[in-house]
């Protein structure tokens, strides 16, 4: 298990609390991690620190959604690899309340 922090907590709290969240042009959705696919122009993204990532979901929640697009009928990520790819992790980790998971649709 990757080691994890009160610190971590209170910077993506404080992190969080500090962003004005914008939701015009956004709905919010709930899909499965395995519904979306990575935007073509994103490939090169690295997934990294996806351990200590899917930790902090458990002990706090996703505060961030995985930003999609619908493109010719299938979503897209167009912000959120990481957060997709932590939420497969918990998910192969067993962790069933990771089935749907928090993310917007750019409309």
């Amino acid at each position: 298990m990757a080691k994890f922090g009160i610190n971590d907590i209170l910077n993506a709290k404080t992190k969080a609390a500090g962003q004005q969240a914008q939701t015009d042009g956004y709905k919010e959705i709930y899909l499965s991690p395995y519904e979306v696919k990575a935007a073509q122009e994103n490939t090169h993204q690295k997934l990294e620190n996806i351990e200590e990532l899917a930790d902090s979901f458990l002990h706090v929640g996703q505060e961030q959604p995985t930003v999609l697009a619908r493109v010719n009928g299938e979503y897209r990520i167009i912000d959120g690899h990481r957060r997709n790819a932590a939420n497969i992790l918990n998910l192969e980790r067993g962790i069933r309340s990771m089935r749907k998971c928090f993310t917007a649709l750019w409309i």
